[in-house]
């Protein structure tokens, strides 16, 4: 079985693609052993100092419509077609991070699933969330290639209406990271021992939505913690620059915190520390999955896309997704409501969680018996 895997981002520093893939990878090796497994990644984007450009050349390939040049439109995108690839079993789209309006990657890697499906490879696109409501014409035609795919899984409700009727294939499968806690115990680890955590820790995370300059919103976040819990130990889980930059600010500004990122934790030992905190606050999408995994509760921030809200449903959590625009007496308000529930949704979580990773692994059977 020779399977060609696009979008692999285990090589990422971030937490969250490096669980996805894991899990991706995991069980692919369990449904076909010894199968080859090859991933394509691809050169940097074209235009990178001039997006304009690119944008521009993207929304060209858009307007031909019919008359699209697939393979002209690849070369223009950096990528170079490899006809090796045709002879591979099936194609995995990992689309995690890629299916929305602000992604670079998004056009690219829709017109090489489509090449390589026009070439006659079984090709299935999962693990992913959808937000192109601003790009009409970029959805119509992810609608179009996906339609033609032999599977097609979103990972939230809200993604898989945005796909509509247009795409009759697609399904809801939760995000492959909800398998983390069935991987084999030695995968995804970099600690030994498990980071000293202090008891009654709150954990911090950033959002997607937030950039390195907004410490006013991480600042108004913490200031809201600290109202709700005086004593606490603050942890700030970083995998981006983002979060490491926040949460450097916040250092200079308060006292009692500690900082944690991905040069010291694989996203198996994140979920060890997740599992001794008392809850957990901010926007990432993972690191909610992973959180949950553990029965912690996360008070949830907005994300770039509509994915912390599509999660938060998945989940059955009752509070809504908190704006980063939100005053201190708005965030302590979501913060004392997700205290006052902690014991009953923490056992509720787990309970949950089990469910959907259940989910996961028989979403994917589905997609992988697409090629036979």
């Amino acid at each position: 079985m020779k399977i060609l895997f696009l979008n692999d981002t285990s090589r990422s520093r971030n937490w969250g693609c490096q669980a996805t893939t894991s899990c991706l990878r995991y069980l692919v090796e369990r449904k076909w052993p010894g199968a080859q497994l090859d991933s394509v990644h691809l050169p940097k984007l074209p235009y990178r100092h001039i997006p304009q450009l690119r944008r521009w050349v993207e929304s060209r390939f858009l307007a031909a419509g019919k008359t699209r040049d697939l393979d002209r439109f690849l070369q223009q995108m950096n990528v170079r077609v490899d006809e090796r690839w045709f002879s591979y079993d099936l194609v995995l789209l990992n689309g995690e991070g890629s299916m929305h309006g602000k992604s670079g990657h998004l056009m690219r890697l829709l017109a090489l699933v489509e090449r390589l499906k026009r070439a006659g490879v079984p090709c299935i696109s999962v693990n992913q969330s959808v937000d192109l409501a601003s790009k009409p014409a970029a959805l119509e035609y992810l609608q179009q290639v996906y339609a033609g795919l032999d599977a097609v899984q979103v990972r939230e409700a809200i993604s898989l209406q945005g796909l509509g009727e247009a795409v009759p294939c697609a399904e809801l499968v939760p995000d492959a990271a909800f398998f983390s806690n069935r991987l084999p115990p030695d995968w995804g680890r970099k600690s030994t021992p498990a980071a000293d955590i202090a008891p009654g820790s709150i954990a911090i995370f950033g959002s997607s939505a937030l950039g390195p300059r907004d410490g006013a919103t991480m600042g108004r976040l913490c200031d809201a913690v600290r109202q709700v819990r005086p004593e606490a130990p603050l942890l700030f889980l970083c995998s981006t620059k983002t979060d490491e930059a926040l949460a450097q600010a916040m250092t200079a500004k308060l006292s009692g915190v500690q900082t944690l990122t991905e040069q010291q934790l694989g996203f198996r030992d994140l979920c060890d520390v997740l599992a001794q905190v008392e809850i957990s606050v901010g926007g990432r999408f993972h690191p909610t999955i992973l959180a949950a995994l553990q029965g912690t509760v996360t008070i949830p921030l907005v994300g770039n896309t509509c994915k912390m809200n599509g999660l938060m449903a998945l989940l059955e959590s009752r509070g809504g997704v908190l704006s980063c625009n939100y005053s201190v007496p708005e965030y302590v308000q979501a913060l004392e409501a997700g205290f006052a529930e902690l014991d009953a949704e923490k056992r509720r979580l787990r309970q949950r969680c089990d469910s959907l990773a259940d989910a996961v692994e028989q979403g994917l059977e589905r997609a992988f018996a697409t090629a036979g």
